[in-house]
């Protein structure tokens, strides 16, 4: 059996923040359409410049991607960065807005490559986690509101050659927290 990195869960706060990126439909209400093709969907972000068009406002350059429904109940999947002070959206590309909020980040021990953290071992493992995994002690998933966030990924790293993948789930306070 092979050995991975421990899975460390931890509660983090992020204020309100602004997201520029590439929207992708991929599917309704929190599921993704068996149709949705994410190797489609990476190829055309790269395609159109991936993230060089972004990161002249980038407020960091670590690659996020952000799940949310819009206000259709579209799912959406929306690579992109964290970003300040946009004068002009790049073409192709699309600006929103989301709330503060408290998070469940779900990660592991620093890695040693870039590929094993967005790989299996990391991404793969994280993502799994963070689809099972309970609300901490006094706190429930949130998803609601005008444009409901179900999921942040970011990739961290290097950081003194390390690296490491981040599921963020929504929290927010439940009535008997």
């Amino acid at each position: 059996m092979e050995s991975f990195a421990p899975i460390i869960t931890k509660i983090i706060k992020k204020g309100a923040f602004t997201f520029l990126g590439n929207e992708n439909i991929v599917g309704h209400n929190n599921k993704i359409d068996e149709s949705a093709d994410f190797g489609k969907i990476w190829g055309d972000f790269f395609d159109k410049g991936g993230y060089i068009p972004i990161e002249p406002y980038a407020e960091d350059t670590a690659p996020v991607n952000v799940w949310f429904n819009d206000t259709d109940g579209k799912f959406i999947y929306m690579q992109g960065l964290f970003v300040k002070a946009v004068d002009k959206i790049p073409e192709g590309y699309s600006l929103r807005e989301f709330p503060a909020c408290e998070y469940l980040m779900v990660t592991t021990e620093w890695l040693d490559r870039h590929d094993r953290s967005v790989g299996y071992e990391g991404n793969g493992r994280c993502n799994e986690y963070a689809d099972k995994t309970a609300s901490p002690e006094g706190y429930e998933r949130f998803d609601e509101g005008s444009v409901p966030l179900h999921r942040i990924e970011v990739e961290v790293g290097p950081i003194n050659g390390s690296y490491r993948y981040e599921v963020w789930l929504p929290l927010r306070k439940n009535k008997r927290g």
